[in-house]
């Protein structure tokens, strides 16, 4: 029996601002945390701009806030970018990817996916497993009815009788 998983894909719109300067959204909806990490971000445009023309030094980077990436274009201008509600930005897969699993903490790493590990036991349910998409994105799946997960067969099995 195969079962067939269909997955979402996390789509984002870019908020184009003028090169190098801070995005409004970015000023507006900060946390007292967040305006301290700001002020002395090295990662953002304002500050250690990391982009160069004819992008020899990549076209995404990792900003100081986990929820904001910056965008460079190929004539080095600068562009700060926030991710979609509930993700973060991963610069391994140059993504935005979802902070949790449900109640599990998202363990889709780099490694793990260049493995093929691609599915594991849920933290809390047994009768769940999380799938890792190519770029760390992780979605909780269901077994179907009165199947558990098991992480060594990679599948939805029975449970043994005691």
């Amino acid at each position: 029996m195969t079962t067939k998983i269909i997955l979402p894909v996390v789509l984002f719109a870019l908020t184009l601002v003028v090169p190098g300067a801070r995005a409004a959204a970015i000023v507006e909806n900060l946390s007292p945390e967040e305006e301290e990490i700001l002020a002395i971000c090295p990662k953002g445009c304002e500050q250690g701009n990391p982009c160069v023309p004819g992008g020899t030094t990549g076209l995404y980077h990792e900003h100081c806030l986990k929820r904001w990436f910056v965008q460079c274009d190929l004539a080095g201008n600068c562009y700060e970018q926030e991710c979609p509600s509930e993700t973060r930005w991963n610069q391994a897969f140059l993504t935005c990817v979802h902070k949790e699993c449900g109640e599990c903490q998202n363990r889709c790493s780099k490694e793990q996916i260049e493995r093929g590990q691609y599915l594991r036991v849920h933290c809390k349910d047994n009768t769940k497993f999380v799938h890792c998409d190519d770029f760390g994105g992780c979605f909780v799946q269901q077994c179907p009815g009165g199947l558990i997960f098991r992480n060594s067969k990679q599948a939805c099995v029975f449970p043994k009788a005691n």
